[in-house]
């Protein structure tokens, strides 16, 4: 058994399940056949029926027989291209998708999702001024604003939606345009998904106190950081939901001023409320780990996880796969949580590289193959990784999934305990204890034992003990 350092909850912070909802008749659902499959996603092009739209819900249907066919799983909309969508599973139960095969949209108007939802933006009334995506073309859009405004080219423009009563947020976008009815032209910035028309925008002035002020923050935040901070608690008391994200970044961090979680958890929670997925993440966190001086709930930061996890968030769907594995907050599930380490995994995240090469090695959720794990591990560790780095050094040193190679053990083990972290500086003292690829040398090995052990490490105490050493 790998001295392997389970997740701590310290690396939590950042950086889905199915849409409830029954099919309709027939003609009230929009069909289309597959025409990729991409691990997890496909990409589905849409022949008839009504458009769908992000956070809908798909089924893949398998032909059997003379006319017949099955579903094999159901996947939900993650973005509409043109005339097509892409969809990220959700389950499959019935071997995986292949081009060609048909998809079935769940119907428009069920419970779950719906269209035009007024998104709630904290702060003041009129913080920021709320419109409609009422056109797409590419990535850029046209908004009709449906409050007083003199919008102005360079305004900012935040787009969501919602499925149930959660707010999904889309990204930002500037405005290049007005136009004489008082829509306004935008063009992308920072887009998470694909517009359409189903989705909602406020709009926050240029030269606007919260725009205003979170502009200024933004170009201060390297040089001056202390009154950076301060602009963006400023823009965030007037209900900038980007501004209060990275109010809560910069307490949790101490940029500007010294770290104190308790003062990030408010900035964090109007921020996940607002729909920002990194926010979510790391309030989902702070409820896990009753951090912040909020109470311990891991299921509330579940529910968190979950909202960050559907906008694609790697660090949410990392720990939720951590949640499932382990039970804490969610039903104990190991396949549900090799597919959402795989989905975060797509994006090189390297804790759930590291999960998944856990999961390989032990056969969680998937077939046990120490090839896969060796593979997983090594991602994580050339990410710099400290647990994968361990994990890949002990894959070398006993030579599963790859030849046994202590070189390379000892350069992977230096590595992650150059990082602190303390299994690696333990198996440091084996190494040089045993003689494993370096010469036997007792006071090397009781040095990384104690550094090891004054890292928490209770088999290095213990073995110190034996030792009759300190540390």
């Amino acid at each position: 058994m790998s001295a392997r350092a389970r997740v701590t909850a310290a690396l939590l912070l950042a950086l889905a399940t199915g849409l409830p909802g029954a099919a309709g008749p027939p003609e009230e659902r929009a069909r289309g056949e597959v025409t990729a499959v991409d691990a997890d996603s496909i990409v589905v092009a849409v022949r008839s029926g009504p458009p769908p739209r992000p956070g809908d819900s798909l089924s893949v249907m398998r032909p059997f027989g003379e006319g017949n066919a099955i579903s094999i799983g159901r996947w939900r909309v993650s973005a509409v291209l043109g005339a097509s969508v892409r969809a990220v599973r959700v389950e499959a139960f019935g071997g995986p998708p292949e081009p060609g095969m048909e998809a079935l949209f769940d119907a428009p108007g069920r419970e779950g999702s719906r269209d035009g939802p007024d998104v709630a933006v904290p702060g003041p009334a009129g913080s920021g001024v709320r419109g409609q995506v009422t056109d797409v073309r590419g990535q850029e859009v046209t908004v009709r604003l449906e409050g007083a405004a003199a919008p102005a080219v360079g305004d900012r423009v935040e787009l969501s939606f919602a499925v149930g009563g959660d707010t999904i947020a889309v990204g930002t976008w500037r405005v290049t345009a007005v136009r004489p009815d008082g829509a306004v032209d935008a063009a992308p910035v920072e887009a998470l998904a694909a517009p359409t028309t189903a989705m909602d925008a406020t709009l926050w002035a240029t030269g606007s106190p919260a725009d205003g002020l979170f502009q200024q923050a933004v170009a201060l935040r390297t040089k001056d950081p202390a009154r950076a901070l301060e602009l963006f608690v400023q823009a965030a008391s007037s209900g900038h939901a980007e501004a209060a994200e990275q109010a809560g970044f910069a307490y949790l961090e101490g940029q500007g001023a010294p770290r104190d979680d308790a003062r990030a958890a408010p900035f964090f929670r109007q921020a996940a409320e607002a729909g920002r997925p990194k926010a979510q993440t790391s309030y989902g966190a702070f409820l896990t780990l009753g951090r912040g001086g909020l109470q311990k709930d891991p299921q509330a930061g579940a529910a968190f996880y979950r909202k960050a996890a559907a906008q694609g968030e790697p660090q949410a769907q990392a720990n939720l796969c951590v949640n499932h594995l382990t039970g804490e907050g969610v039903e104990k599930n190991e396949a549900e949580a090799f597919r959402l380490c795989t989905l975060a995994a797509a994006q090189n995240n390297p804790m759930a590289l590291d999960q998944l090469g856990w999961m390989y090695q032990q056969g969680l959720g998937t077939e046990k193959s120490l090839d896969n794990a060796f593979r997983h591990y090594e991602r994580a560790a050339k990410l710099g990784w400290a647990n994968g780095q361990n994990n890949v050094a002990y894959m070398y040193e006993n030579g599963w999934g790859v030849g046994r190679d202590y070189q390379q053990a000892l350069n992977w083990y230096r590595q992650s305990a150059a990082q602190g972290w303390a299994t690696a500086e333990w198996n440091l003292g084996r190494v040089y204890q045993d003689g494993l690829g370096v010469p036997r040398d007792q006071a090397a090995a009781v040095e990384h034992y104690r550094r090891a052990a004054r890292g928490g490490h209770q088999v290095a105490q213990d073995k110190l003990r034996q030792l009759g050493q300190s540390w």
